[in-house]
């Protein structure tokens, strides 16, 4: 009896094998008819995007230049002699600086009002408040940013900008980082 039930298991075994094999040739067989096209017509196929395209004499879809991306304001149109920052294209204030650090680091303007800084390993801007009015200072201190980048307000502020009072401003306003102040802030 020990010998049949051995008999009966290994047939089991072997029908469970089997059908395990089966069904993955028909698994695979089902994956080559899927790929062979069974409509020999041409068809195009357009796809979507929610980006903005524009069609090139082929009839396809092509990306628009990140310079023809319309955005709201509209992005400067980079000029001879500018550099981009941020997907922004401002003027070449390296040309026009104070003075650079050692390390790259490029003081802009530096006065007794403020100083403005942009540091170059981390692509950032630092505008110091230096003033002791506080809102007189920082007001200069941006209007002269602007125009030394040759930007409006809105572009401004995709450009990453923070705004520091140090220690020796005496306002009351020490030790705290600000945004620009014409920027919508979170």
């Amino acid at each position: 009896m020990l010998n049949n039930k051995r008999v009966l298991l290994i047939i089991i075994t072997l029908g469970v094998v089997l059908v395990v094999i089966l069904i993955g040739f028909a698994f695979i067989r089902s994956m080559k008819d899927s790929k062979t096209n069974t409509n020999p017509s041409p068809t195009a196929i357009i796809p979507t995007s929610p980006f903005p395209t524009a069609f090139t004499n082929s009839k396809l879809p092509t990306p628009i230049p990140d310079h023809e991306v319309p955005t709201e304001p509209p992005t400067p149109i980079p000029k001879p002699g500018d550099v981009i920052l941020d997907g922004i294209a401002v003027k070449d204030f390296k040309k026009t600086a104070a003075r650079t650090t050692d390390t790259g680091d490029v003081i802009l303007v530096e006065n007794d009002q403020y100083q403005i800084v942009f540091y170059d390993s981390i692509q950032e801007f630092k505008i110091f408040i230096k003033g002791n009015d506080f809102e007189q200072s920082r007001s200069l201190a941006e209007q002269s940013f602007l125009q030394k980048l040759q930007l409006d307000e809105a572009n401004a502020c995709r450009l990453f900008v923070d705004e520091f009072i140090p220690q020796s401003a005496q306002n009351e306003y020490v030790g705290l980082t600000f945004g620009l102040s014409f920027c919508e802030h979170e």
